[in-house]
């Protein structure tokens, strides 16, 4: 599991979620894992804008920002660029992810450090053999 953790270390990992108590435990966790955080960004404009800077490893998206706004416009500009994202959520309901991300891959809050760490090494392993 070391070593698996040393590939994680130098990403550049997008964040964007509305609560400062969960982007600071995100970044907090990013940074001890070796990974920089681009943001995080409570906005989805904000998020758009960062999701277009270069050498990011991956994004972890909040599902449900502030002021009725999704991060699913970000996936797309990510998906875009090849870049592999992971949803953040409190929901379970297919239903209410578009049918481009029914099958992305998704993390449950709460966010339990593990599984988050799994999931990135999961799912970001094509960003890894880049750097």
């Amino acid at each position: 599991m070391v070593a698996d953790l040393n590939r994680l270390r130098g990403l550049r990992i997008l964040v964007v979620e509305d609560s400062f108590v969960l982007a600071e435990e995100l970044h907090d966790l990013l940074s001890d894992l070796g990974c920089t955080t681009v943001g995080p960004a409570p906005r989805a404009a904000e998020g758009a804008r960062l999701a277009g800077t270069d050498g990011l490893g991956g994004a972890l998206l909040d599902v449900n920002l502030s002021h009725e706004e999704t991060s699913f416009p970000i996936a797309a500009v990510l998906a875009g660029r090849g870049i592999p994202f992971v949803f953040i959520t409190g929901y379970d309901l297919d239903s209410s992810f578009p049918p481009e991300f029914q099958s992305a891959p998704r993390i449950a809050k709460p966010v339990e450090p593990a599984d988050l760490v799994r999931v990135m090494l999961r799912h970001f392993a094509p960003a890894l053999s880049r750097h």
